[in-house]
């Protein structure tokens, strides 16, 4: 009896490791550009565009003028970063939509991005779009 339970319990582990693995995100999915929605936020910032790079996050209201983060870190499937006071966390739900809350000192409010072009790498280009 020990052999055979002894076998399902490696089998369950290596099941959950596994699963693990596939489930993570890497910094790679999160780069690119992608949608945000925001429906409860006050007016003028419930939608904007969200440039992701390697190292940095820009935020655009108007599709134009990016601002770029403070701050930002990646880590076990979670993306967080702060731009002018907002804090905001985002968890990956798939390679192409993440939930998460923005926080700023009068309130916070749910937010839902979708990913809306692949990867770019490029920090340069979005240096060149923010000066815009």
């Amino acid at each position: 009896m020990k052999p055979k339970l002894r076998t399902l319990i490696i089998f369950v582990v290596l099941i959950v490791i596994g699963s693990s693995k596939v489930c993570s995100q890497t910094i790679n999915d999160l780069i690119g550009k992608w949608s945000a929605v925001a429906p409860y936020a006050p007016e003028g910032y419930q939608k904007s565009i969200t440039r992701i790079t390697q190292d940095s996050v820009f935020v655009s209201f108007d599709g134009v003028f990016f601002i770029p983060s403070n701050s930002m870190e990646f880590k076990n499937d979670t993306l967080k970063y702060e731009i002018n006071g907002v804090f905001c966390t985002f968890i990956f739900e798939s390679k192409t939509k993440m939930k998460g809350m923005s926080n700023w000192a009068s309130g916070q409010t749910e937010v839902t991005m979708t990913k809306i072009e692949g990867s770019e790498s490029d920090t340069s280009n979005m240096k060149r779009l923010q000066e815009k």
